[in-house]
């Protein structure tokens, strides 16, 4: 008998370092599909963007309080449904911007005030 990995541990698996870093906010994220919203047990809304890390260094980028496996669902009221778009809606705010994500936690919908760096 073998232990099953914990969901967490198979989001490492899905990093791809090249499309996954998204600076700004210092995290390692990943688009959320069909075949991977199972790894975020009870997500409501299976779209979005799941944080899979975090950079070591977050010198450069924003305090935003994102957890592992928290879902991004906006940034300033605008949708995101892939890693592309929200490094685009980030890449489109000026330095010291307001930015607001709509996350999803623990099957809750939460929102993350802050400025960007």
């Amino acid at each position: 008998m073998t232990e099953r990995p914990h969901y967490l541990d198979r989001l490492s698996d899905l990093v791809d370092l090249d499309k996954s870093l998204i600076y700004k906010l210092g995290i390692l994220a990943i688009d959320v599909s069909s075949t991977n919203a199972s790894l975020s047990s009870g997500l409501r809304v299976p779209a979005g963007v799941m944080v899979a890390g975090h950079t070591k260094s977050d010198a450069d980028s924003a305090d935003s309080g994102l957890m592992t496996a928290d879902t991004i669902h906006a940034v300033n009221g605008i949708p995101v449904a892939s890693v592309e778009r929200l490094r685009a809606e980030l890449d489109a705010l000026g330095k010291h911007a307001p930015v607001v994500l709509q996350i999803e936690r623990n099957g809750q919908f939460v929102f993350l005030a802050f400025e960007l760096d």
